[in-house]
């Protein structure tokens, strides 16, 4: 029993010289109304299963797919004895972290950018902001 399955279907007009070609995916056990009207033929021209579903058809340029990790993070953001933040870079490559202040409110958001040496760590200065959120991480320039 088939899960899913892709139809393609194919409707003439007469009159018309290009024919309409649509593609709809129908769940088991349904029914589903074709949103074709008036006179002409209509024809299903292939029928396959969906994607994932056992006898779909296979990607030739990827044959076995395989789940891409989420790029490593290598900085950090660590809470210090005195209350204060510090940038931690846990690889052996160097990395550009961007990081905004924002007051207690949320706004007045200001950005700045810190470069880090690999397995290091720099002290961020509040400068008054009540929150500090990392923003992004890039190999450095």
């Amino acid at each position: 029993m088939f899960k899913c399955r892709i139809v393609n279907i194919i409707r003439k007009r007469p009159g018309n010289a290009v024919p309409v070609s649509r593609s709809f995916n129908v769940q088991s056990n349904s029914q589903i109304t074709v949103p074709f009207r008036g006179p002409g033929r209509s024809r299903i021209t292939s029928e396959r299963a969906c994607k994932g579903d056992p006898g779909a058809p296979i990607n030739l340029a990827d044959p076995n797919p395989r789940k891409k990790k989420a790029p490593e993070k290598c900085i950090g953001m660590q809470q210090t004895s005195s209350g204060g933040i510090t940038l931690v870079n846990k690889c052996k490559a160097c990395k550009a972290a961007l990081i905004e202040r924002q007051n207690r409110t949320g706004g007045n958001g200001k950005r700045h950018a810190y470069k880090v040496a690999p397995q290091s760590a720099i002290e961020v200065l509040s400068k008054g902001a009540a929150q500090i959120a990392l923003l992004a991480e890039v190999d450095c320039p």
